[in-house]
This record gives structure tokens, C-alpha cells and sequence, in this order.
């Protein structure tokens, strides 16, 4: 199955809209730069209009890349200056990156140093990292690439509620699951973040313990039925920036909600893969390479 998928940047607001009072414990951005935030407040973070790639170097892991959010705030004067003067522009992406590795210490200021790569680069852009296919959704939101392929005979129980009876169906939903578990274990390791394929392994028999189908007392629902959870679980695994709620089955996050808090962090061998419209090309660029 070919399936492209188009890149974006971002036009928003400069910031997250609400401002912040001048005691707000959190790490605040002047609401203008003649307004210091100890006497004025501000806003408490910024939106990224695209992302980067940096290199950066650990004396044990050596040479890995990281994925960083340009904010909206400073994208209009990085792409005027990139026209003007090349070099005056990197020297001012550099200095709108560098407070991402710049922290508060006991011995003071520590700063990592850092090398751009890529400049600039597209929301949902598509990365292959050893098995883990993905998208950026964020500097710091992964979503899944992988398409699920299941046999036609599960795509039938899904889809046909009448078709069985209780006893059948409810064996069938069970093999259904059980099939989308084996898919997952074998090539979905981008689901072991928040340990989503741990929780799917493990939490198996509070599946089987749910009845077939969901139950209700009028409007309300009184018990999540198994086909339900499958339909959950498709949407979490689908190959875009959806979420299921497995918490009948005991997942306290959003299935799907790839997060890394700390940042995106890509190996040497991260290859970015860009598509044609029709999917029907692909150029591979690997980070190690540039």
C-alpha cells in the first residue's frame, strides 16, 4: 500500500495565549522586551513554527542528532535574513537554539554545545530509525508511520456484529486482539514508549473479561465491550496523530500519545525520507551523512 503524507509548517499565535502573573513559579517570556517578567508577567511558552536537527556529541554514547522547535516569534527574521546573508542567518538560528541547551546550575550556567544540520524541517516529516518508522508531530511528539495489515477474516469480525453469536463472537474478538498483539510485538517498537506494548501484553486478561459488546442502561454505558477496545486500539495504531482511551483495560494515557518530555533524540543511522505527492518516489537522506 503506498501512502504519502504531506509536511507542514506552522502559523499561530507568537505564544500560548495566557499571560502570566509576575509570582508565576514557571519559567516565563516577556510579553514585550521592554517588560521584564519580575515586574510584568508573561506568556508561559512559545509555539515552534517548524523544527531543526542538531548534532550534538556524548563522550560515551558519541555522535546522536536531536530534534528542536524553531519558535513562531523568531521564524519571520530567521527566513529574512536567510535570504539576505546566509551566514548571519545561522549565526542567528544558533542563538534562538542555544537556550535548549542552556541551564541553571549550582556552579552556574551550563551550556552544551551543539551543531545545526538541518536548518529547517517540516512537521510530519518522516524518519526511519532502525526499526521505528515515525513522523515528527513536535520537537517533542512522535506519531506512528507503520501501517497495521490485519487478515481478512479479522477485518470481517470487526466490521460484522451479526454474524456470530455471542459465544463465537466473543472468541473472535479475542483472536482479533490476539493477532493485533503479535503484529505489535514483532515490528510496532515505537510503542514501548509510555510502555504502551508492555500494558497491551500484560493487560490482555482485563480484556478477556470484558463482554462483547458494550453495554448500556439507556444512554449511559455501564460496561466497554471488547469490540470497542479493539476500535480503541486501532485508532492508537493508526498511522497518524490519533489516540485511543484504554482505560477500561487499564492504560492511564491516551493510547498512542507518543511523547518524548525531553526532546526527540535520533541515532547516527536516522534516515529522513521525503516522498512525492502520489508516494510513488522517495529520496533518503541520512542525518550522518550531512
Amino acid at each position: 500500500m503506498l501512502v504519502s503524507r504531506e509536511t507542514t509548517t506552522r502559523r499561530a499565535e507568537l505564544f500560548n495565549q495566557t499571560v502570566y502573573p509576575k509570582n508565576y513559579r514557571g519559567k516565563l517570556i516577556p510579553i514585550k522586551e521592554d517588560r521584564p517578567t519580575d515586574l510584568y508577567g508573561g506568556y508561559s511558552g512559545n509555539t515552534d513554527a517548524y523544527l531543526a536537527i542538531v548534532a550534538l556529541e556524548d563522550k560515551k554514547k558519541g555522535k546522536y542528532f536531536k530534534v528542536v522547535g524553531i519558535p513562531t516569534r523568531a521564524a519571520a527574521k530567521l527566513e529574512k535574513l536567510k535570504q539576505q546573508d546566509s551566514q548571519q542567518y545561522l549565526q542567528a538560528l544558533h542563538k534562538v537554539i542555544a537556550p535548549q541547551f542552556t541551564k541553571s546550575t549550582k556552579k552556574g550556567i551550563k551550556k552544551t554545545e551543539f551543531e545545526i544540520v538541518l536548518d529547517k524541517v517540516h512537521y510530519r516529516q518522516l524518519v526511519q530509525d532502525g526499526p521505528v518508522k515515525m513522523m515528527l508531530g513536535s520537537s517533542t511528539y512522535k506519531y506512528n508511520a507503520k501501517q497495521l495489515v490485519l487478515s481478512e477474516k479479522a477485518l470481517q469480525v470487526i466490521a460484522d456484529d451479526r454474524k456470530f453469536d455471542e459465544t463465537q463472537k466473543d472468541d473472535n474478538l479475542i483472536a482479533v486482539y490476539d493477532e493485533i498483539l503479535s503484529i505489535v510485538n514483532q515490528s510496532f517498537d515505537l510503542y514501548d514508549i509510555n510502555g504502551f506494548r508492555k500494558k497491551l501484553n500484560d493487560n490482555r486478561d482485563q480484556f478477556i473479561d470484558l463482554p462483547a459488546e458494550t453495554k448500556y442502561e439507556g444512554r449511559k454505558v455501564v460496561a466497554h465491550g471488547k469490540r470497542e477496545m479493539i476500535l480503541e486500539i486501532l485508532k492508537g495504531l493508526h498511522a497518524n496523530a490519533a489516540f485511543g482511551n484504554l482505560k477500561p483495560i487499564g492504560f492511564s494515557t491516551a493510547f498512542g500519545q507518543l511523547q518524548v518530555p525531553n526532546g526527540i533524540i535520533l541515532s547516527k543511522n536516522a534516515i529522513l525520507i521525503h516522498q512525492s505527492p502520489s508516494g510513488l518516489f522517495e529520496r533518503k537522506i541520512k542525518l550522518s551523512d550531512l
